[in-house]
């Protein structure tokens, strides 16, 4: 939030600052009564101040706020990594140098005679 409210004064003095480059050339003739009556001082003024108050840093005032829960979005990776963690998947062993587990070897030669003889059941 501090880092927004600063973006915006930035924002706020470089829209002053081609403003007052603005006035300086005359560029803005609807205005130009408005600013004989305004003294280009108070401009500069106010420029002086603005610029000090950004020096010191800026204080932000208290607001009555309740926050609501922050939502965080994870990231593939720490999806893949909640579920193994909460065992969602089940992770099946792999060949290791070319060698099928004992279990694998086991499942597949059921699943292999279960599927070829069809009158067993």
């Amino acid at each position: 939030h501090y880092k927004a409210v600063c973006r915006a004064f930035v924002a706020e003095a470089l829209e002053l600052s081609t403003f007052l480059e603005k006035v300086g050339t005359r560029q803005i003739t609807k205005v130009e009564d408005d600013l004989k009556t305004l003294n280009f001082n108070d401009w500069a003024r106010l420029w002086v101040q603005v610029i000090r108050e950004l020096r010191r840093g800026v204080q932000l005032k208290k607001v009555c706020y309740t926050r609501k829960p922050i939502e965080y979005e994870l990231t593939p990776y720490e999806i893949l990594m909640d579920d193994i963690r909460s065992r969602r998947y089940k992770l099946n062993k792999v060949m290791v140098d070319g060698r099928i587990p004992h279990k694998l070897k086991k499942m597949l030669m059921q699943s292999f005679w279960n599927s070829s003889d069809p009158g067993r059941h």
